[in-house]
C-alpha cells in the first residue's frame, strides 16, 4: 500500500513539474491584427507528458484558461501547442498550411488572448502560469519586428531574459514547429538573388549573376560545402566548393547564367557535406528583352462614345507571359494589366488593352483576338503623348512618342515592328476604311510594291510665300515596299477645278528604303489658302490609298489688299471700341485666321464664320465686344483678344494668317477727339500718307462703322465753288420750292467752315455752320428763317463760305447771293 501511494505520488509529482515553455510570439501579423495573433507553447520534457487543464496563459493584465472542447488534455513531450484567440479558422487561416499536423491547434477560453489582444506598440509581458497562479514562464516581447515575422526562443535550456529570442528569420514564423533562431549543431543561413550584368533587371538574352550569401549560423565549423543551383528543376548551372566556412562566418558566390526564358522562375539551391543537406528554393522574375513586346497601334482619338486602345504585338520568337504589365502615360499614371498569371501571348501575335472590352464589337474582332481590360487605363491625350510599356518590375520594354494631329476615328499604326519606336516616321494614319486594324496586320506595314507619300516632310520654301512670286514645293516619296518598284508618274492638281499644275516627265526606279525628292515650281496669282493634291502612280503597287494626299499653302497677301478705314478709340460710355477695315482687292479676302494686335496683344479673328468672307471694296468692323447698342452695324466680328486702343497714341497692326503685316495704322493722342467721334481715313485707295490722310469723321452720328465715311472723297476739286439750288426760293409752305440747298466743294482735304446769311445791308441773319469740322464736300439746307426762328422779308441775301484749314495754313472764301421770293 506504501508502495503503491509513493509511486502514485512520484508520477503525479512528473506530470505537475514538466518543463513547459514559451516558444514563440506572433504579436504583429501580416494579416489580420488579432485572429492571426498567436502564443506557441513547447513541453521540453522528453519522457513525460503536461496536463493542459493546469496552466492560465495572456498578458500581465489578464490569465485565462485553455478552450480544450473534449480535446486531450496531455501536451505530449517535445510536443508543440498554437494558441489562437477564438476567432482563428484553422482550416482557412493564414498559418493553415504551416502547422504540421503533429502539432496541437488550442483557443484561448475568453475572445482575445490577453485583455486586449497582443499590442504592436506596446511591449507586453506574456505569462504563462499554473492553475495556482505561480509562474512558469515568462517573457517580455521586443518591438523591432517587421510585419508578419514572431518572436522566437533560442534555446529551450537557457533563461526567458531577451538575449536569449530573437526575430523569426522566416515570414509568419514557425507555429507548431522548430524555431528558426533555435540554436543547432549544424546549421547555414541562405540568402539567394538575381542581378543583370548589363542593365538595372535580369532580362531574358542578357547576362546575370545569381547571388548566394550563406552564413553558418550554427554552433559547429563546416567543411567542404558543395553549393549547386538548378533553374526550374531542368537547368544544373556548375557547382561550386566552400573548403571551411566557421561557425558566425559567411561566403557570397556567383553562378553566371543567361536566361533563354521569360517570366518566374524558380531557383533552387543545395548546400551538402557530409554533417549538412540543406535546400532552399526561391522564385524570380525575369524581364522581357527590350523591343520584343512593343506598341503597335495606339487609338488615342476614338469617335464619340467609343473608347481608346493600345494594341501590342509580340515579335519575339517564343511565348510572353502579360502578368503584371503596366502602361504609362505622360503623366506618370499607370494602369496594371489584369491578366491571368498563366496568360501568354504567342509569337509574333497580337493583344489589344482597353479600359473597355467593347472594342470586340466595334471592329467586329472573333474571340480568338486577344483583348484584355487594363484597371485604371490612362486617358490619352489627342496630341504630343508619351506612352511607355513597362514589365512586371517597373523596367521599360517600349515607348513611343505620339506627335501626330488627331484624326477622330482614326488609329496611328506603327509601319515596321523592327524599326525604333521613338521615330516619327515609323507612324502613320491607318489606311484601312474602318479606321483601324485591332488585333491583325496594320494597314501601313510594309507588303512587296508599296510606294507612298512622306506627308509629315512635305516643305515649300519660302515658308510664307508672297502673292505673283515664285516658290518651290519638296514632297518625298518613299519606296516602303519589300521589293523595288518603279515611280512612273506623279501629278499635282488643284483640287477645285482639277487642274494639272505640273507633271513628270520620267520614270524613277526605288529600292525598298530610297526616297524620291519631287521639287515643283510655281507662282501664284493669288492669296489666301491654295489647296493642291498630289498623287503618284507606281508599277505594281498594292496600297493606293497612301499614293494620294490633300495638303494646302497659304500664299500671302500684298501691302494693303486690306487697308485700316476707320478706327474708334474713345467710344461713348458702354460701347465697345472698334477698327473698321476694307477690302481695296479685286479678290475675295478669307479673314479667318487673320490678327490683329498693337505690338502687346495680338487677337485672332474666328476661322469658321460665313460672314468673314470680305468681298472687293466691302467693309468689316472688328469690334472689342459685341455691345452695339444704338449703333447700325451691318457686318462686325469679335477676335479672341482685343488690343487696348490707347487714348494718348498706339500703333495697329492688321496681319494675314502667315504674319504678314498688310496694314497698319500709328495715330498719337492729337488725333483722340470727343467721346463718340472716330478718326477715319479719308481715302484708302490713296497711298499710305500716315494721319495725313486720316481726320475726324464729320457725320453727325460721329461715326460711320460699316459704310463710307464721312471725309471719303477720291479726288480735291482744283479751286473751290458754292452752289445753290433752286434759285430763287420761296418759303411759303406750299410745298414747292420752300428750302434751299447750299452745297459746296473745297480743295482741302478737312477743313474749319462758318457758313453765313446775310442780307445786303451786311448785316448777319442767319449762322448756318460755326468752325464746323468738314471734309471737301458739304451740302446744308436754308429754310429762309433767321437765327430767331423768324421768316425773313424777300429780297436777295447773300451766301458766305468760309473755310480754313489751319494745318496747311490756307483760308479760302466763297460767296453768292440767293433770291428769296414769295407770292404776291
Amino acid at each position: 500500500m506504501r508502495y503503491f501511494l509513493a509511486f502514485v505520488l512520484i508520477w503525479t509529482g512528473i506530470r505537475c513539474h514538466a518543463q513547459i515553455k514559451l516558444s514563440e510570439v506572433m504579436f504583429n501579423p501580416a494579416d489580420s491584427e488579432s485572429s492571426d495573433e498567436f502564443i506557441e507553447i513547447f513541453n521540453a520534457n522528453p519522457v513525460q507528458g503536461f496536463d493542459l487543464t493546469q496552466i492560465l496563459i495572456g498578458d500581465q493584465k489578464t490569465q485565462e484558461n485553455l478552450n480544450l472542447n473534449g480535446q486531450d488534455t496531455i501536451l505530449a513531450p517535445n510536443q508543440y501547442a498554437v494558441i489562437f484567440d477564438s476567432d482563428y479558422e484553422i482550416e482557412y487561416g493564414s498559418y493553415s498550411s504551416r502547422i504540421p499536423g503533429e502539432a496541437r491547434v488550442l483557443f484561448v477560453a475568453d475572445n482575445t488572448i490577453g485583455s486586449a489582444g497582443l499590442s504592436n506598440s506596446t511591449a507586453e509581458t506574456i505569462l504563462l502560469l499554473n492553475v495556482d497562479g505561480d509562474t512558469l514562464d515568462l517573457y517580455t516581447y521586443s518591438l523591432d519586428n517587421d510585419p508578419g515575422y514572431s518572436d522566437e526562443r533560442i534555446s529551450f535550456d537557457l533563461g526567458n531574459d531577451a538575449n536569449n529570442w530573437g526575430n523569426s528569420l522566416e515570414f509568419n514564423g514557425t507555429p507548431g514547429s522548430e524555431n528558426s533562431v533555435l540554436d543547432k549543431q549544424f546549421q547555414v543561413d541562405l540568402t539567394i538573388d538575381i542581378q543583370s550584368q548589363v542593365g538595372e533587371f535580369p532580362r531574358i538574352n542578357e547576362a546575370c549573376l545569381i547571388r548566394v550569401h550563406a552564413v553558418n549560423i550554427g554552433i559547429e565549423n563546416l567543411q567542404q560545402l558543395d553549393f549547386r543551383v538548378v533553374i526550374n528543376d531542368t537547368i544544373s548551372l556548375r557547382n561550386q566548393m566552400v573548403n571551411r566556412l566557421n561557425s558566425g562566418e559567411s561566403v557570397t558566390l556567383f553562378f553566371e547564367w543567361t536566361p533563354q526564358v521569360t517570366g518566374l522562375i524558380s531557383i533552387a539551391l543545395t548546400v551538402k557535406n557530409f554533417s549538412v543537406d540543406i535546400e532552399k528554393v526561391v522564385e524570380k522574375w525575369i524581364e522581357l528583352e527590350e523591343m520584343s513586346l512593343v506598341i503597335n497601334e495606339v487609338m488615342f482619338s476614338p469617335s464619340q462614345g467609343e473608347p481608346e486602345w493600345i494594341e501590342i504585338y509580340n515579335r519575339s520568337l517564343f511565348p510572353i507571359v502579360l502578368d503584371g504589365l503596366k502602361i504609362r502615360d505622360a503623366s506618370g499614371r499607370q494602369g496594371i494589366a489584369d491578366f491571368e498569371a498563366t496568360e501568354l501571348l504567342p509569337s509574333q501575335q497580337y493583344a489589344v488593352i482597353t479600359g473597355d472590352t467593347l472594342v470586340r464589337t466595334l471592329y467586329s474582332l472573333d474571340r480568338d483576338t486577344r483583348i484584355f481590360q487594363l484597371k485604371g487605363f490612362p486617358s490619352l491625350n489627342n496630341t504630343n503623348e508619351t506612352l511607355v510599356l513597362l514589365g512586371r518590375t517597373g523596367v521599360q520594354i517600349d515607348s513611343i512618342e505620339i506627335s501626330h494631329p488627331a484624326e477622330a476615328g482614326v488609329s496611328l499604326e506603327r509601319i515596321r515592328a523592327d524599326e525604333l519606336s521613338l521615330l516619327v516616321s515609323n507612324w502613320n494614319y491607318c489606311r484601312d476604311t474602318a479606321g483601324a486594324t485591332p488585333g491583325a496586320v496594320n494597314s501601313v506595314s510594309p507588303v512587296d510594291f508599296d510606294l507612298t507619300i512622306d506627308t509629315l516632310r512635305i516643305k515649300w520654301e519660302p515658308t510664307h510665300p508672297d502673292r505673283d512670286q515664285q516658290y518651290r514645293i519638296a514632297i518625298p516619296v518613299i519606296n516602303i515596299g519589300n521589293l523595288p518598284c518603279e515611280l512612273e508618274k506623279w501629278e499635282l492638281i488643284n483640287p477645285k477645278n482639277d487642274n494639272l499644275i505640273a507633271t513628270s516627265l520620267t520614270s524613277i526606279n526605288l529600292q525598298p528604303g530610297d526616297t524620291s525628292m519631287v521639287t515643283i515650281e510655281s507662282i501664284p496669282h493669288s492669296s489666301g489658302l491654295s489647296p493642291f493634291q498630289f498623287k503618284i502612280t507606281a508599277q505594281n503597287d498594292l496600297r493606293n490609298a497612301n499614293n494620294i494626299f490633300l495638303f494646302s499653302i497659304f500664299i500671302s497677301y500684298q501691302h494693303r489688299d486690306v487697308v485700316i478705314n476707320e478706327i474708334m478709340a474713345n467710344p461713348e460710355q458702354e460701347q465697345p471700341e472698334w477698327i473698321e477695315i476694307i477690302n481695296t482687292n479685286e479678290q475675295d479676302v478669307d479673314l479667318g485666321g487673320w490678327l490683329i494686335s498693337d505690338g502687346l496683344t495680338t487677337g485672332t479673328l474666328p476661322f469658321d464664320d460665313a460672314q468673314l468672307i470680305l468681298s472687293p471694296f466691302d467693309f468689316i468692323v472688328i469690334s472689342e465686344y459685341d455691345n452695339w447698342s444704338n449703333l447700325d452695324i451691318p457686318v462686325f466680328v469679335v477676335p479672341d483678344k482685343w488690343p487696348s486702343l490707347n487714348n494718348d497714341g498706339d500703333t495697329i497692326y492688321i496681319q494675314d494668317p502667315n504674319g504678314t503685316v498688310i496694314d497698319s495704322l500709328s495715330y498719337s493722342n492729337k488725333n483722340i477727339s470727343d467721346k463718340g467721334v472716330s478718326l477715319e481715313n479719308i481715302n484708302p485707295f490713296l497711298d499710305d500718307s500716315g494721319t495725313n490722310n486720316w481726320s475726324f469723321c464729320v457725320s453727325p452720328q460721329g461715326s460711320t462703322p460699316g459704310k463710307t465715311n464721312s471725309l471719303y472723297v477720291e479726288k480735291l476739286p482744283p479751286k473751290g465753288r458754292l452752289d445753290i439750288s433752286p434759285n430763287p426760293f420761296s418759303p411759303d409752305r406750299d410745298g414747292f420750292d420752300d428750302n434751299v440747298i447750299i452745297s459746296y466743294d473745297l480743295p482741302l482735304l478737312t477743313s474749319r467752315v462758318n457758313l453765313i446769311i446775310f442780307d445786303l445791308r451786311g448785316r448777319m441773319v442767319r449762322h448756318l455752320l460755326n468752325n464746323a469740322s468738314s471734309a471737301c464736300r458739304r451740302s446744308v439746307i436754308w429754310d429762309g428763317r433767321d437765327n430767331e426762328g423768324r421768316s425773313l422779308n424777300i429780297g436777295i441775301y447773300i451766301v458766305y463760305v468760309q473755310a480754313l484749314n489751319a494745318s496747311q495754313g490756307e483760308l479760302l472764301r466763297l460767296k453768292k447771293t440767293v433770291i428769296l421770293a414769295k407770292k404776291l
